[in-house]
């Protein structure tokens, strides 16, 4: 080829390089493909021409320009390297690594080959090679932030918690502002229950972006298990005033307000998250739960119904359907759901207190006797389930038994309060004394 035209390649090339630098891809693409139409032996310009449909998320056309590059220089490590790299973003992880292992035959140096294969790893589960993978890119480059991050999750995903914090926290000193390893952090500290820490590492994010929908979302759950309920409910408004056709924070709202007994406002809450997501089972049994506690008995069974319709085994739906039937007076059709849902989990033990306090109401004393004496199988420090096992046994004039049974019900709930009193009244109308 004339060493004229050659030249006007290489212009082209650079031409195009300008281009991509200012992140112009379109007309970068444009430069490398005169280029190849004026030497189409011109592996750079194949290569940089893949790199810009990479940029363009057309991977197909940018496997297309690797393979040529590949063909007319198959020693060139990184065009390996960036073909394991597209594979990757189209999720064909096992051609990844067979691309990013001949990037490392060519080269044994090449810490970015090192990371991406430890990533493609990750998604295969191979996960001690991928930390292979990773501590010998860290190796190389101690200061490569995305392979620390990358191990971290690792750790993470295999719940090796401290070990993934010990990285976090060598990815924030390398990156102050780095939000994702404050809210990773925060997860971990989490999940090993240490809500404190967790708190002050979305507090650490949310100073890194005020606006962080995640760290608000996260910090809200925790401030809640941390019974901080207002404080939660100031999250869960923060993150509805950025997101404010979202569902989920106004089910995390009202769920923090329910238990703060704001009854009202959680039920306003789920309306509005009902209807930005009608058909979702846990928006209608969170303000089925609301209607129930503001004694609007009959709208609760609708919505306890309607979540039920979309999932048949919601068994803590049908035990709140119960529960409003009882509220109801309608004693058999509480039997029929709490039935139900010991028929899904026959571990369920305040559905066996539940049956059985419908069954004592309808007199049928001997099932709820069974009922009572299932639950106490199931939780032996039950203190309910033997109080009521006491009144049925004082019904049908079993002192004996009643006072075994309300001794023990004093036992477990030690102090003085309306109900203990009672016991210790009938304990005494009946000839026995409370046992020490």
């Amino acid at each position: 080829m004339p060493t004229k035209e050659l030249k006007e390649a290489d212009l082209l090339i650079d031409r195009g390089d300008a281009h991509f630098k200012e992140q112009e891809y379109e007309k970068a693409l444009e430069c490398y493909s005169n280029a190849i139409d004026i030497n189409p032996r011109s592996a750079f310009a194949y290569f940089k021409r893949g790199n810009s449909l990479a940029e363009l998320k057309q991977w197909n056309k940018a496997l297309s320009d690797y393979n040529n590059t590949i063909v007319l220089n198959p020693g060139f490590s990184f065009a390996h390297f960036k073909r394991g790299c597209v594979y990757i973003e189209m999720r064909q992880f096992q051609l990844a690594i067979n691309d990013l292992d001949t990037a490392l035959e060519i080269n044994s140096e090449f810490h970015f080959a090192y990371y991406k294969r430890g990533y493609a790893k990750t998604y295969l589960k191979l996960f001690d090679e991928a930390i292979e993978d990773l501590n010998r890119a860290l190796e190389l480059n101690p200061s490569y932030t995305e392979a620390l991050q990358q191990r971290a999750n690792i750790n993470f995903e295999q719940k090796k918690y401290e070990e993934a914090l010990r990285d976090y926290e060598k990815v924030i000193k390398l990156d102050r502002a780095n939000e994702k390893a404050y809210i990773a952090m925060g997860i971990a500290h989490g999940n090993m229950e240490n809500y404190a820490e967790a708190i002050k590492d979305y507090s650490r994010a949310l100073s890194v972006n005020k606006e962080s929908t995640i760290a608000l979302s996260y910090r809200g759950m925790v401030l809640s298990k941390m019974k901080r309920y207002k404080n939660a409910t100031d999250d869960f408004s923060r993150l509805i005033d950025l997101k404010p056709n979202s569902p989920d924070p106004f089910t995390s709202r009202g769920m923090a307000y329910f238990a703060m007994k704001e009854f009202d406002k959680a039920l306003k809450d789920y309306d509005r998250a009902n209807e930005l997501k009608p058909d979702d089972k846990n928006i209608l049994y969170g303000r089925a739960n609301a209607k129930y506690n503001l004694r609007k008995f009959y709208d609760a069974v609708s919505d306890y119904t309607r979540a039920i319709e979309i999932d048949k085994r919601f068994e803590a739906a049908y035990f709140g359907r119960a529960n409003a039937y009882i509220s109801l007076q309608n004693n058999l059709e509480a039997i029929k759901d709490y039935s139900r849902a010991i028929t899904i989990n026959n571990k369920f033990l305040q559905a066996y207190i539940g049956r059985g306090i419908a069954y004592t109401r309808m007199n049928y004393h001997q099932k709820a006797l069974e009922d009572f004496t299932l639950a106490i199988e199931i939780n032996p420090k039950s203190a309910q389930s033997f109080l009521n096992r006491g009144v049925v046994y004082r019904t049908l004039k079993k002192n004996v038994d009643a006072a075994m049974d309300f001794n023990e019900f004093l036992r477990l709930s030690p102090g003085v309060n309306k109900t203990t009193q009672q016991i210790r009244s009938w304990l005494g109308k009946m000839g026995f004394t409370e046992k020490s």
